[in-house]
């Protein structure tokens, strides 16, 4: 199959590290399509395959993430603009998109103007209906003044609260005609999803026909995120057992902790009005992306999740379709741990030199502090690890301590590492390593980081210890004489 190959400039980070993904729409799960770095001249390389399909890519870059909706060739000059620098790059910070003047895909663009409208119609809708509600008949006394009418006004010759829907409606209506004028099947397939999404949160819609419409509907397919988005807001409002009998909940639940297959394709049949296995494939995949059924992962990083029994075998069930293989594959990669950190990461060292991990420590035992350099703590943090660094005479020093920055300040980082350095008396005399990972999202999840600052430890090997440990002080100190 052909492919699409286009370029853009990632503004002002020349030389970092990147991680371009393909989202899944109905999990949410990410495809690595591209690891690397920007080019010197800030270019970036996409590429994805010429099917006319919409497709949802997602790129990384110290500490930014910008989403690009394509189908075909962004326009020359595509430039992607960070996102001001924040405090930690666990949260997406998305950064903007400016794209070229010349021939090219406009999805990005089309969509954002559709969402800024429908935000707007959504807003004013939300206005009228309370503004209605309030007022209702408020004929008697002085209740209209109360309610931000003028004194003496009264109700006759508003619109009714039927006008006012009807309005929103057309209001809605029109934003998609406007929105859809040249767009592609693949995109006029999402805006239409996207439309119909708006249409259920609009005061006065008929969800009753809004079910039966979601109801004829067949299994998404994969390759579409229009109609992934039409199956999965119809079941986050339609498929739930609050209304079923209480024998049929009992049913359902006793599937899912069985994995009964067949059984739960009877169960979830009376969302879809007959028996569907994949309707109830989707729904799976959906639930198990997004919520994982409750299931939660544990405090301590380096852990997979672990799945109970009869979730397992629905996995397992999923993993023989031949349609979802590669998405459920990538879920359970995002829940596994391989073992080993990945001794190819790399990072810049004080002289702004990209070095590897396994440079800074080998092989052998290390214990990280994680940090973000520009925060106002950090240096005291550094203080503390200092001292208690130089009370351990008595614990064996065959490990390497390293202070790792995880933020994207690389003049903070440089002031940090000064200060360092200057209250050691050389470089030589520093008691830990000290690197910079330029908001790297790769080291962030090879080390699962979620907060800042954090400890993590690996013995032999490069192999994490699945512990969550405590800061530098007494504690750690403690855990270290008495580690593996």
């Amino acid at each position: 199959m052909d492919s699409v190959h286009c370029s853009v400039l990632i503004q002002s980070l020349e030389g970092r590290p990147i991680l371009i993904s393909e989202i899944f729409p109905l999990s949410g799960a990410l495809r690595t399509m591209k690891e690397g770095f920007v080019g010197l001249d800030g270019e970036v390389d996409l590429g994805w395959p010429a099917d006319g399909a919409l497709r949802l890519l997602r790129v990384d870059c110290a500490g930014s993430t910008w989403t690009l909706p394509v189908v075909n060739r962004l326009p020359e000059g595509t430039v992607l603009l960070p996102a001001p620098p924040g405090r930690a790059p666990f949260a997406d910070r998305p950064g903007a998109v400016r794209l070229g003047t010349g021939p090219g895909d406009r999805t990005v663009e089309r969509l954002a103007a559709f969402g800024a409208d429908v935000e707007e119609v959504e807003s004013d809708a939300a206005v009228e209906w309370q503004r209605q509600w309030l007022l209702g008949n408020a004929e008697r006394g002085g209740e209209l003044e109360v309610l931000g009418g003028r004194i003496g006004e009264r109700t006759s010759g508003r619109d009714s609260m039927s006008e006012t829907v009807d309005r929103s409606r057309l209001r809605l209506d029109s934003v998609f005609v406007a929105a859809s004028r040249g767009a592609g099947t693949s995109v006029m397939e999402y805006l239409k999803a996207l439309h119909w999404r708006t249409m259920l949160d609009l005061p006065g819609t008929d969800l009753d026909a809004a079910l039966a419409d979601w109801k004829t509907r067949p299994a998404p397919g994969r390759e579409s995120p229009g109609e992934v988005l039409f199956f999965v807001e119809g079941a986050m409002r339609f498929a739930t057992v609050d209304v079923w009998p209480d024998t049929l909940v009992q049913r359902h639940n006793a599937a899912l902790d069985r994995g009964d297959f067949k059984d739960l394709i009877s169960t979830t049949s009376n969302w879809w009005g007959q028996w569907d296995a994949a309707k109830t494939e989707a729904w799976l995949l959906m639930r198990f992306g997004m919520d994982g059924f409750g299931v939660h992962v544990s405090g301590a990083p380096f852990v997979g999740r672990e799945w109970p029994d009869g979730l397992e075998r629905l996995l397992g069930e999923l993993v023989q379709r031949p349609a979802l293989v590669g998405e459920v594959r990538t879920l359970q990669d995002s829940w596994s741990r391989s073992g080993a950190l990945p001794s190819g990461l790399r990072c810049f060292d004080q002289r702004e030199e990209l070095t590897r991990i396994d440079a800074v420590v080998g092989s052998g035992p290390a214990l990280w502090l994680w940090i973000d350099a520009s925060a106002p703590s950090t240096t005291v943090q550094l203080q503390v690890l200092e001292h208690m660094i130089g009370e351990m005479r008595d614990v064996s020093r065959d490990f390497t301590w390293v202070v790792a920055d995880a933020g994207s300040d690389w003049m903070a980082f440089l002031e940090l590492h000064r200060q360092a350095v200057e209250r050691a008396g050389s470089i030589k005399r520093m008691p830990f390593e000290m690197i910079h990972t330029g908001a790297d999202i790769r080291w962030t999840r090879a080390f699962e980081l979620s907060a800042l600052p954090s400890v993590r430890y690996h013995g032999q090997g490069l192999l994490p210890i699945p512990r969550d440990l405590p800061l530098p002080g007494p504690e750690l100190s403690g855990w270290l004489a008495r580690r593996p």
